[in-house]
């Protein structure tokens, strides 16, 4: 038995100068010719061919075996996407073989990876043409099927090496922010569903399959609505969603029709990283929707949510010497705002806290911060007063540095841990702001920016 060889020297490299035109990547294939994307269907995707002919494989390597002819048998134009892998089989009552030209110019030979079939696998695959010949290894011209797949060994796709959804990678199909009160509602996204990992890597309760890279982020603002993701597609999906506090929700089912539904009655505010798993197989096209409308049936499904361990506060070290930048880039972002701006409030979630004691800016300012400023407001002046507060868990406090130089400080008159300031007549210009927190380290937290007392 053989095992599938990449051969490393780029094609024309390979053959010897009198054999360099013994396999013409350029000429028709004999077979035909298809391109597919990532996720196709049907999957395989099978081609009858006839194996062999009156060139020997090995004028490519010593390592490749069987008769080939001049012309690829085959030609698979593919376009990559989502991890998978894919899988060139032969299938025949005869012993065949596999020759490949890859995308990247390399020559791949098989011989009896499944018994006397051939098999080579790209994993994951590159995006490019691939010219395939099916050989006979008798020398006789035979009939054969080729067969092309990104199911890997006829189950799941390949688990790349045990890799987990990873929510910092860039999502697929592109990111979006939403305040709570959008429109249109429900708002749509086309994904292609699955993936090459297993979603039970992140929680017993998560099924299918899923891509590394979320399929789509969401950065949400959230008020008094629900907020819920479900999939419509022809095909078995799944949901797996990674929340703003680091946990994970899972589902299949729960929206019917095989479709699955994710509901959070009391929304956090912050960034939601979605996948839409296929329950088997590589998947298909999907839609996933997102939504604060409710179906009539408010209690929802079975979401299944796998608990993460809660917000570790990370002590930071005070350092007494420093003092706040106003001259710095804003952590978390900046905006422009005019007074009557909607939607009011605005949101943003951020991380409080930070080394430097904010008693350095003035007596009555408490707590820890940023050496540089968490956000920035670059704001036209109304009649409206502009209130800044915070949200959290945790203990905090707000110093703001307004257009005019003047520091504003407060702890705990929003209650509750939370913090409050209102500038009756703000003035137009830059307002710098930090969100700290009281007992020192970082914790999470929501700023607020409202004109409504």
């Amino acid at each position: 038995m053989r095992n599938t060889v990449l051969l490393t020297c780029l094609a024309a490299l390979a053959l010897p100068a009198g054999a360099a035109a013994a396999q013409d990547m350029s000429a028709p294939p004999i077979s035909g010719s298809v391109s597919r994307s990532y996720g196709f269907t049907p999957d395989p995707y099978t081609v009858n061919v006839t194996a062999g002919g009156s060139i020997q494989a090995s004028s490519v390597s010593s390592e490749c075996s069987g008769t080939i002819s001049n012309s690829p048998d085959f030609e698979f134009t593919y376009t990559a996407g989502g991890g998978y892998p894919l899988v060139f089989r032969s299938s025949s009552s005869v012993d065949t073989t596999l020759l490949i030209n890859g995308p990247d110019g390399r020559w791949y030979c098989d011989d009896d990876t499944n018994g006397l079939d051939p098999e080579i696998r790209f994993i994951p695959a590159e995006s490019g043409t691939y010219d395939v010949w099916i050989g006979s290894y008798s020398g006789r011209m035979e009939s054969a099927v080729l067969s092309i797949s990104e199911i890997n060994n006829g189950g799941s796709p390949d688990q790349s090496g045990g890799q987990t959804p990873d929510s910092s990678l860039t999502a697929t199909y592109g990111s979006r922010t939403l305040y709570s009160g959008f429109t249109p509602d429900p708002y749509t996204v086309s994904v292609t569903s699955g993936g090459p990992l297993q979603a039970s890597s992140v929680g017993s309760g998560c099924t299918g399959t899923v891509a590394r890279a979320p399929d789509f982020e969401l950065t949400y603002t959230a008020g008094n609505l629900p907020l819920i993701f479900r999939t419509l597609s022809g095909t078995d999906t799944t949901l797996v969603i990674n929340g703003p506090n680091g946990s994970w929700f899972c589902d299949d089912d729960s929206a019917g029709q095989s479709n699955a539904e994710v509901r959070f009655s009391n929304p956090q505010s912050g960034v939601y990283d979605v996948w839409v798993g296929s329950y088997s197989g590589p998947g298909g096209q999907a839609t996933l929707q997102i939504t604060e409308i409710g179906n009539g049936n408010d209690g929802g499904g079975p979401t299944v949510y796998v608990p993460a361990p809660p917000p570790v506060v990370t002590p930071a070290p005070v350092t007494s010497g420093l003092m706040p930048d106003a001259g710095m880039t804003a952590t978390y972002g900046e905006i422009n705002l005019r007074s009557g701006f909607t939607p009011d409030p605005r949101r943003i979630p951020l991380r409080a806290g930070g080394p430097v004691p904010a008693a350095n800016v003035s007596d009555s300012c408490r707590g820890s911060i940023a050496r540089a400023p968490d956000y920035q407001i670059t704001y036209t002046a109304g009649r409206q007063p502009l209130i800044v507060r915070t949200e959290s868990a945790t203990d905090t406090t707000l110093v703001i540095n307004d257009p005019d130089g003047v520091w504003h400080c407060d702890d705990d008159s929003r209650g509750g841990g939370n913090a409050e300031v209102n500038l009756d007549k703000p003035s137009a210009g830059v307002y710098d702001i930090w969100v700290g927190t009281f007992g020192g380290g970082t914790a999470a937290a929501t700023l607020i920016l409202t004109e409504r007392p």
